[in-house]
């Protein structure tokens, strides 16, 4: 649109960057939001928001006039502008007198505003004239209370900052839904964008920037992310990652110890890099404002570090990058850990690497700062990698640099410049690397050689030019750069080899040549070296070294992966060798999660159950160690399936009872979670999961107002606020809406929970020894099923056979003979009828058979859960029950062949995927009863 005239700004002032622009409900008002630099000359000048209202945007000269009282510069997107800025306009009536009186309610986004922690800075104002006011019951802030907006307009809290996108819908009374797309992926709020209302959006969505990833040592299943703007996060299911309270913020390159390997590291960003548990750890950096060792991009914002563990002792090393490279091999064994900058030194000559930062880890003497640090031109490191525990090879943004230690003198080492300014173009048919960027490298096991990926020219690709000429009439040409997206160092011939990936897309007419497509991480398959992965713009690529140190084919391997940037690749294997071990390859995709082979063998599809949070079934027995924990810390139970939960059955006959201690805080967990469950059906942002948030005491003091209770300001559950609660908040049958499952709400009443509703919405009374408590009544069992295949299971083609018994002893119940529920179970499905094994109870689904079947899809990527109603009401008080599910589908009728005995539940659980088991113990509930 041309704004004739332009919109108004004040003289002397001018626009700057993006633009948003959105219309009202009626089409007949425009409002745009963008940036005004009011004095240019000036270093720093004074930028200001604002939002220009075109009332005539029909007319041949609309005019954008400038409105009042838009947020600042600081409190709404802070430097941030050209890539954290929304809007969205909806329009109501404010007066019914013909004819009505149309309100627009502009919605703002940008960057972030720091409350209580961190929150979107979203903002919702009326329009009044030539003003911005806080919307009425939305974002205004009602005389003597808090419990409106933290500040006068702002409606983000609790919604992950830097917004990118704001879309409107409506509900079926007419109120607005407003929906936000962010770092941390989309939010709603279903009553108009009202403070505190916001909640996520984000099961099933792959949202998250991913940008390095690692695996634990020694599980198969436990890994760790780095995430731009959502930290560094481990993985604690099958499809869960949570993040690591000391790690919030972005994150960049991850790492286990590979010894004590209950250590991770992690980038915040640049040289500012952190460690869990953190009481034993100091950083290589403690930074400081304008910092030389990462100001003005002196470290690169995300790189990667890597670890070798060493031949001798229980120690291992720890390599990481700024400008220089930085070493400590004592993380975990000293208190604290030492940090050495390894040095650049003439070819040959070995230096003793020293502490760049000696005493308090800030800026030291120049010479320190100096020590490490290459030649001009090499930039910053992008990442490093161990080749063995006295060979390291550093990627910077313009070379490549390998650091050996003197073997007879340890911590003495010599530097080499293999690629890079001042390194000499070698001979032909060796060629100098160049691109935009160099993104990553991979040792070849066994030698020393490596990969090097880039992401190609950003100009025409052009013909690679020998070194030395083979003619006269190639002399004539200048030499210039070979251009491939992936090369080979070959370090006996002493240069770069092409490998033709930069040429593996066909040609687009008119072009006569490949485009390009450019390659961001490579990994080298340990158990095959001649095999190469390259991940690139659209997914990964495999080709075989042959002779000569010449590649073969590249062919794409994907089988299912999405189309998307592929930031890392690396390659888990068991370090015990164990030849029936898998062999994951680990794909970490840009917003699109991350993904995983086996490339030791073809995997059949597998419907399974877990036995513990870091179980990925595919070892068997089952690994009992907690790889969160020290190594030889105490094994996990076998008896608490985290995919079988309890919760009491509904709708409930009576609601349960006040117990008479108000909840303000965490400490009553399960009563306060009681409460949400009821809550959320007033208030759908509440996630019942027994915490206190600020959220939930805002709405807690606001539903106090708004129903008139006593002590209206007070920020607390009492008698008065429970028992209005309960009555009040009812499902979409008008039954009571406490103990309905947390994941369900009227517009998707017989959703089916996902593994973070079971991890986070249901809670026990109380946990003894691993064993969870429940009460003597009419109770569901949820079963999470999960299914590990390309192709999900059709709804209704996966399903649960629930076994239960009880008794007095844990122990007998443990030990009884389970040698007849694999036959029972098989012969559900087809053969020849078997008798339920003695002395278990079966539960029936509602059609009165065993199994209980999933009404939705299963697919790899949503792990879904089968509820099924158990009365354990018969159970005498304090007795132990013993659950065992057992789980198949269509496509996997519980095929899998236990890969041991099946005499013991033990045995049965750790040795057959497709079971898992949980015990529990009951007991009477106080006050009143759910069923009488």
């Amino acid at each position: 649109m041309n704004f004739q005239p332009p919109p108004t700004v004040p003289a002397g002032s001018t626009l700057l960057g993006r633009l948003s622009i959105a219309a009202n409900d009626d089409a007949d008002r425009v409002y745009v939001l963008g940036d005004v630099d009011t004095n240019p000359s000036a270093n720093p000048s004074l930028k200001i928001p604002h939002v220009w209202q075109i009332a005539n945007p029909a007319d041949a000269a609309p005019v954008a006039n400038p409105l009042n009282n838009v947020p600042s510069a600081a409190n709404l997107w802070d430097g941030q502008r050209d890539y954290d800025q929304a809007m969205v306009v909806t329009t109501r009536n404010t007066a019914l007198v013909p004819p009505p009186v149309r309100t627009d309610r502009v919605y703002i986004g940008g960057s972030t505003v720091e409350l209580n922690n961190w929150n979107a800075s979203i903002w919702a104002f009326d329009v009044n004239g030539n003003n911005l006011v806080p919307s009425p019951g939305v974002s205004d802030q009602p005389a003597g209370t808090n419990a409106g907006a933290t500040r006068a307009g702002l409606i983000g809290d609790s919604v992950h900052p830097d917004v990118h996108a704001l879309k409107k819908a409506t509900n079926a009374d007419g109120s607005r839904q407003i929906w936000v797309g962010c770092d941390g992926g989309v939010f709603v709020s279903l009553r108009d964008g009202q403070t505190n209302t916001f909640s996520s959006r984000n099961v099933g969505l792959a949202s998250i920037e991913s940008i390095f990833s690692a695996s634990h040592p020694t599980s198969s299943h436990f890994a760790i992310l780095g995430c731009q703007d959502n930290g560094r996060q481990v993985r604690v299911g099958s499809t869960v990652w949570e993040m690591k309270n000391n790690m919030q913020g972005d994150g960049g390159g991850v790492t286990f110890h590979p010894v004590q390997s209950h250590y991770v590291m992690g980038q915040y960003a640049e040289a500012s890099w952190d460690c869990d548990p953190s009481g034993r750890y100091a950083a290589p950096c403690n930074l400081i404002d304008n910092d030389p060792e990462q100001a003005n991009n002196t470290s690169n914002f995300y790189s990667g570090i890597d670890t070798v563990r060493r031949a001798s002792g229980n120690r291992a090393r720890v390599a990481l990058g700024t400008n220089r490279v930085w070493v400590t091999d004592n993380l975990g064994t000293s208190n604290p850990n030492t940090w050495r900058v390894l040095p650049i030194t003439a070819v040959g000559t070995f230096v003793q690497w020293r502490d760049g930062r000696p005493g308090n880890r800030r800026p030291s003497t120049a010479a320190n700062m100096a020590f490490g640090v290459p030649p001009a031109g090499f930039g910053p490191v992008v990442t490093v990698k161990w080749v063995d525990e006295r060979t390291l090879l550093a990627l910077f943004n313009a070379g490549v640099i390998r650091y050996s230690e003197d073997p007879g003198n340890p911590g003495r080492w010599t530097s080499t410049a293999l690629i890079g300014p001042g390194v000499a173009a070698p001979a032909a048919p060796l060629v100098v690397p160049q691109a935009t960027f160099f993104t990553d490298i991979a040792p070849v096991p066994g030698t020393n050689d490596f990969y090097l990926t880039t992401t190609g020219q950003t100009t025409n690709w052009t013909p690679a030019v020998p070194a030395s000429p083979t003619s006269a009439a190639v002399a004539a040409i200048a030499p210039v750069a070979a251009a491939d997206a992936c090369f080979y160092y070959d370090n006996a011939a002493g240069g770069c080899r092409l490998t033709g990936l930069g040429q593996v897309l066909p040609a687009l007419p008119p072009r006569a040549t490949s485009p390009i497509d450019p390659a961001y991480s490579v990994t080298v398959d340990p158990a095959n070296p001649s095999t190469v992965y390259v991940g690139t713009c659209i997914g990964v690529w495999t080709s075989t070294k042959i002779a000569g140190n010449a590649h073969g084919p590249w062919q794409l391997f994907v089988n299912g992966l999405p189309e998307a940037v592929v930031q890392d690749l690396h390659i888990w294997q068991d370090p015990s060798g164990a030849g029936t071990s898998p062999r994951l390859m680990r794909a970490t995709l840009q917003s699109r999660g991350v993904w995983e082979v086996n490339l030791a063998a073809a995997e059949p599809a597998r419907t399974y159950v877990r036995v513990h949070p870091r179980d990925d079934r595919r070892m068997f027995p089952t690994p009992m160690q907690n790889p969160r924990r020290r190594p030889g810390a105490t094994a996990e139970p076998f008896f608490a399936s985290p995919d079988i939960v309890v919760r009491p059955e509904a709708p409930v006959g009576t609601t349960p009872s006040f117990r008479g201690t108000n909840i303000w805080n965490g400490n009553l967990r399960y009563q306060l979670w009681t409460f949400q469950t009821a809550f959320r059906w007033i208030y759908p942002s509440v996630i019942p999961n027994g915490e206190w948030s600020d959220q939930m005491g805002d709405l807690v003091e606001r539903h106090r107002r708004l129903r008139g209770i006593a002590n209206p300001g007070a920020r607390r559950i009492d008698a008065a606020l429970w028992a209005d609660v309960m009555a009040n908040a009812l499902d979409e049958n008008g039954s009571p809406g406490v103990y309905r499952a947390p994941w369900q709400n009227a517009a998707v009443p017989a959703l089916p929970g996902s593994e973070i509703d079971l991890m986070e919405t249901v809670v026990p009374r109380r946990v003894r020894n691993s064993v969870w408590q429940v009460y003597r009544e009419r109770s569901i069992v949820d079963v999470l099923l999960h299914h590990r295949d390309t192709r999900p299971v059709a709804a209704n083609g996966a399903f649960v056979v629930l076994l239960w018994r009880s008794g007095a002893s844990q122990n007998t119940l443990l030990g009884t003979d389970c040698t007849n529920v694999l036959p029972f179970v098989r012969s559900l499905t087809g053969g020849a009828p078997q008798p339920t094994p003695p002395g278990w109870n079966v539960a029936l689904a509602a059609d009165g058979t065993p199994l209980n079947r999933l009404s939705v899809d299963l697919a790899a990527r949503m792990p879904r859960a089968v509820s099924i109603n158990v009365d354990f009401s018969g159970v005498s008080t304090g007795h132990r029950i013993l659950l065992l599910a057992v789980v198949g589908s269509t496509n996997d009728v519980f095929s899998a062949v236990p890969t041991g005995p099946v005499t013991s539940v033990e045995n049965l659980v750790r040795n057959w995927p497709h079971a898992a088991a949980r015990v529990v113990s009951v007991w009477p509930r106080p006050g009143n009863q759910l069923f009488p």
